[in-house]
């Protein structure tokens, strides 16, 4: 199922939701030449963490803050995003990371 695009917002009811978000993912993977990889949605992640000025310091702070957790007894990984101009470093506890859920 594919929407035609639209100047403003409108409802899509939750049976096509799955169909309007896995077109856009196909879509999305034939305008950057990539195989289809299957059917799969990343549903929850929570990165817990701070907001760094550079890469290196984040890699720094993100491999530093698990490895404190991971010497109290906490189970996490360490975790990076990057969105435009902006730098989150932190970690993703292993009980909350990204969960692949198939439709």
């Amino acid at each position: 199922m594919t929407l035609e695009p639209k100047r403003s917002a409108s409802l899509i009811s939750v049976g096509d939701l799955t169909k309007v978000v896995e077109s856009a993912v196909s879509l999305a993977q034939k305008r950057i030449g990539m195989n289809d990889t299957g059917k799969s949605l990343i549903v929850k992640w929570d990165l817990i963490g701070r907001r760094l000025p550079n890469f290196q310091q984040a890699q720094s702070f993100a491999a530093a803050v698990t490895t404190a957790l991971a010497e109290e007894g906490f189970k996490a990984d360490p975790a990076i995003l990057i969105n435009k101009k902006i730098i989150v470093a932190g970690f993703f506890e292993r009980i909350n990371a990204p969960q692949t859920r198939s439709f």
